[in-house]
């Protein structure tokens, strides 16, 4: 029997009690949508649909949280352009002091929740603007005994509302400001939160040395007695012995989640298998926890590889922008470092994408005992695009006083030096920048001297986010030396660059499929070498981390039968990690017959060359990562490609939850994650329509590359790191 059935106007008296312990008047729930119809509400237009519904009946609807019980009122809909209407409740008694709702979706006029009270005019309460339920209120103080009914209008061509658990009571669900407050002294090295992926948002502010305040996190806190998705932490080692302020947006009675966070000396004490866990990819980067998705900042300093990449450490999802840090050696071995861009901190919103540079030069006069900077260029989200500088090999970054160095309407800066072909003594910096004035989308050149002053000197369209722009030789001839420019999706065009402008010479071609985006490549590399990783999506779902990066692949340019063309193989250091090879024999595809392989283990890699036959398909797949290539209408992965010679070699990397094959020596490459279940170990081929056949191949299992080291570097905070190094620390802002 539903709470409608029982009664309209009141639950039972021990529901309330239960729900708000020793009440002197239980609470009356007008509706909790539980129900299999609206009724007794009426319906107008379609905006509502006919009955309540969760968030599982619409896919595309992510992100909600705090919904109580499985249903509610909800407009969200695939044609929210033309769903309009309202449902309008049954006339009832104002009995109680306060009405409270869980409201969550669009913040605007057009979609609101309305108290009519007779005699009174109209009152109107919002959504929070957001996915996750927050309470609204309305005080009914001395409309005792008055009638009243409720409308929840959506009137937007754009957006949605969501209606649940609409009671009256007389103690306020809305809880004021002091007791959603935790105030603590920063006296370990970090501090421990407990993330739901749709839990309530808190804000984490920290006092400065100057009398700032900075908001250094918004974190999805999950309440007491609701099992965490998982344990993250903040390193606060360089704010030790001073004040944060945790300040909590909204919060049910009796469960206070800031009463749950802990000050520690190391990061994960919940988390003693980190790095081991069942979904973690063994060979790719990813971050110890939190999400990620853009590279950025990616440049090679005294043996030393940087990659820098968007990261939230406090929810599955993308609303915080801080940049995260990692290191290796190797170009495989990777150790997370501590966070080196904070928003809110060292910007005045948000840190959005950019690139670092080293200033050999010293040419911004940011250099420190001859030591060059590291400059750091990124989208400020509250200014333009912005650059802050590091004397401590990239560690951490002291905001420049002097931004925004370019407003515009755009975003993701590509900064590197122009190097003058013709006189070595002569350069400057140039920065490529995704400009976006609907309803043109292109990128935009500046140079600069000293990466302070920069003059606009062409645009190239259309083109669309993250640019990356670099020098190849042809076939290894650096006497035909081409210049390559890159979008986020990995379209590429072949041109010539003169330091000032971009002349495109190709149409637009591609390199990547899958998903695989915003790559970059590393700045100040050695022997000239051109290294790329990209943001990698992966397989990942109710997980502490959600993505990752590529692997690092070398890009060159070769000659083919349709023209010069960009390659991307992965760098041979990745070989280290190879164990004992499996060596296959020559057989048969026979048509719609699946070959498994076996691998015992879901981290390896093969190499595999076919020989198509007259089949009409011919496909490799681990686990539900597949690449198919279709001789017939010459379509790889659905992208257009032709096979030479009537063979096609496929390089298979799987790595548990994340996928590569780079086909025919990295002409062209497809990733994609892989969906669990994570235990797959073996690989499949297979020809449709016809026989191919194995013409020959190779598997190797592929160690880890987390090891203690890797676990002992995320134990590390910010100012024992610069200890260590002997590296002085820097202000936030200058």
């Amino acid at each position: 029997m539903s709470t409608k059935q029982i009664s309209f106007l009141s639950l039972c008296a021990a529901f309330a009690v239960a729900l708000l312990g020793a009440s002197s008047h239980p609470d009356i729930v007008i509706d909790d949508f539980e129900g299999e119809t609206f009724a007794p509400w009426k319906v107008e237009g379609t905006a509502f649909g006919e009955r309540p519904t969760g968030i599982m009946a619409h896919p595309d609807q992510r992100g909600v949280g705090r919904v109580h019980g499985n249903t509610f009122a909800n407009s969200f809909s695939n044609k929210r352009a033309t769903d309009k209407g309202k449902l309008i409740s049954p006339e009832f008694t104002i009995q109680r002091r306060y009405l409270n709702a869980l409201t969550a979706g669009g913040k605007n006029r057009d979609l609101s929740l309305i108290l009519n009270v007779e005699g009174e005019p109209p009152r109107q309460a919002t959504g929070p603007g957001e996915q996750y339920f927050r309470w609204v209120e309305f005080d009914l103080e001395g409309l005792e005994g008055k009638k009243a009914f409720l409308e929840i209008v959506d009137a937007s061509e754009r957006f949605w509302i969501g209606v649940d658990y609409i009671v009256q009571t007389d103690d306020s669900f809305v809880l004021s400001n002091p007791a959603r407050t935790r105030r603590m002294n920063l006296s370990e090295n970090f501090l421990i939160f407990p993330i739901k992926k749709n839990g309530i948002m808190a804000v984490l502010k920290i006092d400065g040395a100057n009398g700032e305040v900075f908001d250094v996190a918004k974190i999805r806190l999950a309440p007491p007695g609701d099992k965490p998705d998982y344990w993250t932490y903040l390193d606060v080692s360089q704010w030790k012995g001073r004040e944060a302020v945790l300040e909590i947006s909204d919060m049910d009675r009796g469960k206070d989640p800031l009463s749950l966070i802990t000050a520690s000396d190391k990061p994960l004490p919940h988390d003693a298998d980190l790095y081991q866990e069942s979904y973690r990819p063994r060979y790719h980067f990813t971050a110890a926890r939190g999400w990620n998705n853009d590279v950025n900042g990616m440049f090679y300093l005294a043996g030393t590889w940087h990659l820098y990449y968007q990261s939230n450490p406090f929810g599955a999802n993308g609303d915080l922008k801080n940049w995260g840090h990692a290191e290796s050696t190797d170009l495989v071995h990777w150790r997370q470092l501590p966070q080196a861009l904070y928003s809110y901190v060292q910007a005045k919103d948000r840190c959005y994408s950019g690139s670092a540079v080293v200033d050999l030069k010293n040419t911004s006069g940011f250099g420190k005992d001859g030591k060059p900077p590291v400059i750091a260029m990124f989208t400020d989200t509250g200014c333009g695009e912005a650059i802050a500088y590091s004397n401590d090999d990239g560690a951490s970054f002291t905001y420049y006083s002097g931004n925004p160095v370019v407003k515009h309407k755009g975003r993701d800066p590509r900064a590197f030096w122009y190097q003058d072909p013709a006189d070595k003594t002569k350069g400057h910096w140039v920065m490529v920048t995704f400009d976006h004035v609907a309803p043109k989308t292109s990128f935009a050149f500046y140079t600069s001297p000293d990466m302070k002053d920069w003059t606009l000197q062409s645009e190239s369209e259309p083109f669309y986010e993250c640019p990356d722009l670099y020098p190849l030789a042809v076939d290894g001839d650096k006497a035909d030396t081409r210049w390559v420019l890159v979008e986020a999706n990995s379209q590429y065009v072949i041109g010539a660059f003169d330091g000032k402008a971009f002349t495109q010479k190709t149409p637009k071609l591609r390199n990547f499929a899958g998903a695989y985006y915003a790559s970059q490549s590393f700045t100040n590399a050695p022997d000239g070498r051109v290294v790329q990783m990209g943001w990698l999506m992966s397989g990942i779902e109710n997980a502490p981390i959600i993505h990752g990066v590529s692997l690092p692949t070398e890009m060159t340019l070769r000659t083919t039968p349709e023209g010069v063309r960009l390659f991307a193989e992965p760098v041979k250091e990745l070989e280290q990690l190879r164990g004992q090879p499996q060596n296959l024999s020559a057989r048969p595809l026979p048509d719609r017959e699946d070959i498994s392989i076996k691998t015992g283990t879901n981290a390896f890699e093969a190499d595999i060359e076919i020989d198509l036959g007259d089949a009409k398909i011919v496909s490799i797949r681990a686990g539900s990562f597949r690449v198919d290539y279709n001789t017939r209408d010459k379509k790889l992965f659905g992208q257009p490609y032709e096979a030479q010679g009537g063979k096609i070699r496929f390089r298979l990397f799987a790595d548990v939850s994340m996928g590569e094959v780079f086909v025919d020596g990295g002409r062209f490459c497809v990733a994609r994650g892989i969906k669990p279940p994570f235990d797959f170990d073996s690989f499949e081929l297979k020809a449709e329509g016809g026989t191919a056949r194995l013409l020959k191949g190779t598997v190797w299992p592929m160690a880890t590359i987390w090891d203690a080291a890797a676990k002992q570097s995320v134990d590390t905070p910010l100012r024992e790191l610069q200890r260590q190094r002997g590296l002085t620390p820097a202000p936030l802002k200058d």
